[in-house]
């Protein structure tokens, strides 16, 4: 079956406007371009798709002063040392601990790299998730996002 010449060109047109609107709407903001230039430019940033607020960051950055020692992080202090680091980055990620609340923490245990903690902030609205708030963490115990 063949789709009709008009078709295909309203589908060409809609894909040229989209990615106009995608390559203006995803330059780098101001705070981006300051936490990649004082984590390192090895680091990948996924955004919210709705909000562009950023959704998770992946890449090497230690936390704290005895990061990359196996089993320094763990538990509570997993927890302390990425809300700390969420507050030292609050116009990057556009909120603080204040305004997200208490994380949710998963903990994985594998035999070669140790305990990883996935720490999730979320802030809600009157006990609902606000869409666009989400945060995602995964900490090695070694300290290392």
């Amino acid at each position: 079956m063949s789709i009709p010449f008009s078709y295909m060109r309203v589908a060409a047109l809609a894909t040229v406007a989209m990615g106009a609107l995608c390559a203006s709407a995803w330059a780098i903001p101001a705070p981006e371009a300051d936490f990649i230039a004082r984590h390192g430019d090895h680091i990948t940033v996924t955004r919210d798709l709705l909000t562009a607020s950023p959704e998770w960051v992946r890449g090497a950055i230690p936390l704290g002063p005895l990061a990359g020692r196996p089993g320094v992080a763990t538990g509570d202090e997993a927890v302390a040392l990425v809300g700390a680091f969420l507050n030292e980055n609050r116009d990057f990620y556009g909120a603080s601990l204040r305004d997200l609340g208490r994380p949710r923490v998963r903990v994985v245990r594998t035999p070669f790299l140790g305990s990883v903690y996935f720490i999730e902030y979320t802030q809600h609205h009157e006990g609902t998730p606000v869409r666009g708030t989400r945060v995602h963490f995964a900490l090695n115990d070694a300290a290392t996002l």
